[in-house]
């Protein structure tokens, strides 16, 4: 009997001391497994994007459409996650883990509506450890004195947000003005914008997956609105990228409501110079 596996039981176990990520989403037309050139393309890529010598781990997922029999489904996922693998392995170090499974049909959230079309994919997240990151402060940047290099990571002080919410308050607003001058100011640039969240259960409100989180979860529409809001002040869509992290790269112990309040955050990572 088919069993649906939820994709965080499957990663979880990974996500300790994880704080850095990157993912990409393959989609297949009905019946297919095999990659196109387009699909092989975009691949590469994004194995160009991320340096793939720094990543530890790679997390292959393959899903498909509610079409056809479930064992036939769970073998194409199957194939369509082993095939974009095939694709993969020779652009990775030897020290890093690839991992790939099909978990057949995709299965949606309560409140989630996709397309057979949207559910036919295969998601796939690099996993790196801390060690090639820096913490730089968003002060320092802003007044230029400290020189940013690649893989820099910048807390946003002051864009925080309300429990299960991602609405960007005026707080937020006004130091968003600054990073888009600065980012106006400095062209060459292009960053990645991090989502987070709090542990959120005490609330009600459900942590975000590893893969979920990532796509279609709460800290990826946190990052999704500071996206949005620096593309109204005129910085390019092409120099951003936006993703959620979920709660794998807390900023403090969630030990008081306060600080609970800032992992509800989002940062920026320098991803080109």
């Amino acid at each position: 009997m088919h069993k649906v596996v939820p994709v965080f039981l499957l990663l979880f176990q990974f996500i300790t001391n994880v704080s850095a990520q990157d993912t990409l989403t393959i989609h297949f037309k009905s019946d297919v497994f095999l990659v196109d050139s387009a699909q092989k393309l975009a691949i590469a890529n994004w194995l160009k994007d991320i340096a793939p010598g720094k990543l530890d781990s790679i997390f292959i997922v393959g899903f498909t459409d509610t079409i056809g029999r479930v064992s036939y489904n769970d073998s194409l996922s199957q194939k369509r996650a082993g095939a974009v693998k095939a694709i993969i392995v020779p652009f990775v170090k030897n020290t890093c883990t690839i991992n790939a499974t099909g978990l057949g049909i995709y299965s949606t959230g309560k409140n989630e509506r996709r397309t057979d079309g949207e559910k036919r994919i295969v998601k796939v997240v690099g996993l790196s450890k801390n060690g090639s990151r820096r913490i730089v402060e968003l002060k320092k940047v802003l007044q230029e004195t400290t020189k940013l290099r690649k893989n820099d990571v910048v807390p946003l002080d002051r864009v925080l947000f309300m429990d299960g919410s991602f609405q960007l308050l005026t707080a937020a607003k006004i130091e968003l003005d600054s990073i888009a001058d600065f980012l106006t100011k400095n062209a060459h640039l292009k960053i990645r914008i991090e989502g987070h969240i709090c542990k959120c259960a005490r609330h009600g409100y459900p942590a975000d997956s590893l893969i979920e989180a990532s796509f279609d979860g709460l800290s990826y529409k946190r990052a999704q609105a500071v996206f949005i809001y620096l593309k109204s002040k005129g910085i390019a869509k092409e120099r951003m990228r936006c993703i959620g992290l979920g709660y794998s790269d807390p900023f403090v112990e969630e030990d008081s409501d306060e600080n609970e309040a800032l992992n509800r955050r989002v940062a920026f990572r320098v991803i080109e110079m």
